[in-house]
């Protein structure tokens, strides 16, 4: 196939591209509009073959100049431009029958549905929204995450999951479904840990991980957003430093923990820490300490003090006492009527 000499005689780089786009332009509309008349007078064209003939004729002819201009001038091909209604049709069906088998694969493997549905819903997207126009861009971008993934199933892979993860990062599927999915996921693995030290250790490893994921240039779900490997990036990034002055806080208010024993170098006391703090509440309250600052007066009492909890952590300690609770009240009322028995006991001794 060869396009008109005049088309190509410019030897301005620029010429050559504004003609070729808008040859382009020019046949995906006549394409378009072919394809209207034919939907507008069905009946004409069912009736007469020859002129149903000459229909399909004509689309497949503009069909294989717009794909012999695709491929042999590429770099001045629009990607931007839409595609033709009827190459969409066929795609759309293409597609969705490649679709089913890809679904009924998941399935097979074990994959959940919410997971599927993220993997599917790019495809779904294109298939399901069909009063949005797509481009040659969107197109491409389907069908090669299509293959890409396809090659995946035929390998067998045992990491499947992570594999079809890996492919939406490489695509950069930054869809506003699969960012909140994996941030979810991350989010889990995290917090499962009670140890600050391993969430760190958890972040560190996925923020290494995010970071050395490849991404195949010029390719993207939304191309007007930002990657997806760029959110989860900057997600990591924030929660790190949000676990690192969590774990600065806990050993700001944090007292080395010591097994309590008679032996102890603390002072074993028979209160809960809840009534070790109201206790102390009580005594700031009623002047008897001086100190204004709750968690000062805690870390003291930390210091010094040993409960039936054994460990007692000052930030809680000073929390617990703004707690008034009925139970823990009446709890310091017998204290203070044993200590007052006790009292009037000595006086009556002397």
């Amino acid at each position: 196939m060869r396009l008109p000499t005049e088309l190509l005689a410019s030897t301005s780089e620029k010429k050559l591209e504004l003609n070729i786009q808008q040859l382009q332009s020019i046949l995906i509309s006549y394409a378009d509009m072919i394809v209207a008349h034919h939907n507008l007078f069905t009946k004409s064209y069912t009736e007469n073959l020859q002129l149903e003939e000459v229909y399909k004729s004509t689309l497949s002819n503009i069909e294989h100049i717009l794909s012999f201009i695709e491929k042999q001038y590429k770099q001045y091909f629009n990607l931007n431009q839409k595609v033709p209604d009827n190459y969409l049709l066929i795609s759309r069906s293409n597609i969705k029958a490649s679709l089913k088998k890809l679904k009924a694969h998941f399935i097979s493997e074990g994959l959940d549905n919410n997971f599927i549905q993220i993997i599917l819903y790019p495809y779904l997207r294109l298939l399901n929204n069909t009063n949005v126009t797509y481009t040659y861009r969107d197109l491409i971008y389907i069908k090669k995450l299509l293959a890409y993934q396809q090659e995946i199933l035929s390998a067998s892979s045992q990491n499947l999951k992570d594999q079809l993860i890996e492919s939406l990062f490489y695509f950069n599927c930054n869809s506003k479904r699969f960012y909140p999915f994996y941030v979810n996921m991350l989010s889990a693995e995290i917090e499962a840990e009670q140890s600050v030290q391993q969430k760190i250790i958890i972040i560190s490893r996925h923020l290494k991980l995010i970071n050395q994921f490849q991404q195949k240039p010029g390719y993207s779900f939304n191309p007007k957003a930002i990657s997806v490997r760029e959110q989860v990036s900057i997600w990591l990034e924030e929660e790190l430093i949000f676990v690192e002055k969590q774990m600065k806080t806990n050993q700001l208010f944090s007292i080395p923990h010591q097994p309590t024993t008679v032996d102890d170098d603390g002072i074993n006391v028979s209160f809960t820490v809840k009534e070790l703090a109201m206790f102390a509440q009580l005594m700031m309250e009623s002047g008897i300490i001086y100190n204004k600052s709750k968690i000062y007066v805690a870390q003291k009492i930390v210091a010094v003090f040993r409960t039936k909890e054994n460990h007692i952590q000052p930030h809680s300690l000073s929390q617990k006492m703004y707690l008034k609770e009925e139970h823990t009240l009446n709890s310091i009322k017998n204290y203070l009527i044993k200590m007052i028995n006790h009292i009037n006991k000595i006086e009556e001794e002397e």
